[in-house]
């Protein structure tokens, strides 16, 4: 039961991590989107849900969230827009609107049990 963390900044993975390994997941962390994308592709079955920053900086967003769906397109995707940056949850909105796996987020720390479980939730439904 892996998550896939796609995040440059350490202190934020190291506090998602612990988030998600108390929730009963192994969180798989990784400062570089492509280094991820690598693992990801080999082996999308070993994962559960992708967690990913908006401004991962080796690569864009967009090109490595659609390459995770290409992957596997149920898997769910978290995409974390930042606190009130409303520019970046537009364009991603626009860009990943019709993709129901998906999802815009400020990943607000105390509320990531609940969005996880939820998303899993849902997948499994689906």
């Amino acid at each position: 039961n892996n998550i896939l963390v796609v995040d440059p900044n350490g202190k934020r993975t190291r506090l998602i991590s612990g988030i998600v390994e108390n929730i009963g997941y192994n969180a798989v962390i990784f400062g570089s989107a492509g280094k991820a994308l690598e693992v990801f592709v080999l082996q999308p079955e070993k994962f559960k849900m992708v967690i990913v920053h908006h401004s991962i900086g080796d690569m864009m967003p967009e090109d490595f969230v659609f390459e995770v769906n290409q992957a596997d397109h149920t898997m769910p995707v978290i995409i974390d827009v930042g606190y009130n940056n409303q520019t970046a949850a537009n364009e991603m909105g626009t860009v990943f609107g019709a993709l129901k796996t998906v999802h815009l987020k400020t990943v607000i720390l105390r509320e990531l049990p609940k969005t996880i479980r939820s998303l899993m939730k849902e997948s499994a439904s689906s």
